[in-house]
């Protein structure tokens, strides 16, 4: 995404002018992913849709569906409030259970880094913020109990200006 000649990290953002200004919402955020995501997936006989409905009436962010097999996403933007305990308390707990899911599940954090207006929450422990969607990852998949790590993915996705200086 970050790399793409026709700059698809910009999909991610809200503007003014040509500048970037603030991350847009998680739900178009997830449709522009799916955009992404669809045509590949359809080649090889998989759909992916919003919204995946799931016991007690709780809904996925994303279902990826093939022939006898359901992986549930649940997505989040690098600055949400529950960004460290999404993939144990909403993936893990609610969705990846779903009978054609098998436990499994893919947990997706779109990384837009820390602006005036957003900052990443704290990590657990006392650690610092990561400073980079490979950072984020590393500490999101250390967070998750062991067991969970072999049903659970975790994907920290850069959707930040590649030329943007940093401090």
């Amino acid at each position: 995404i970050q790399r793409e000649n026709t700059d698809l990290y910009r999909n991610f953002w809200n503007t003014k002018g040509k500048a970037l200004d603030t991350p847009r919402i998680e739900d178009y955020c997830r449709d522009f992913f799916i955009t992404l995501l669809k045509s590949d997936l359809l080649a090889m006989n998989v759909t992916v849709e919003p919204e995946a409905d799931t016991v007690a009436d709780k809904r996925g962010d994303i279902s990826i569906a093939m022939p006898k097999r359901k992986i549930l996403c649940e997505l989040k933007r690098s600055h949400h409030a529950k960004v460290w305990t999404a993939a144990t308390n909403q993936l893990d707990r609610f969705y990846a259970h779903d009978p054609e899911s098998k436990g499994f599940g893919i947990y997706v954090v779109f990384w837009f880094g820390e602006g005036d207006s957003w900052k990443i929450p704290s990590p657990p422990n006392g650690q610092e913020r990561p400073t980079s969607a490979a950072e984020m990852e590393q500490m999101l998949v250390a967070a998750l109990p062991e067991l969970m790590r072999t049903r659970i993915t975790v994907i920290v996705i850069d959707v930040t200006d590649p030329y943007k200086k940093t401090a």
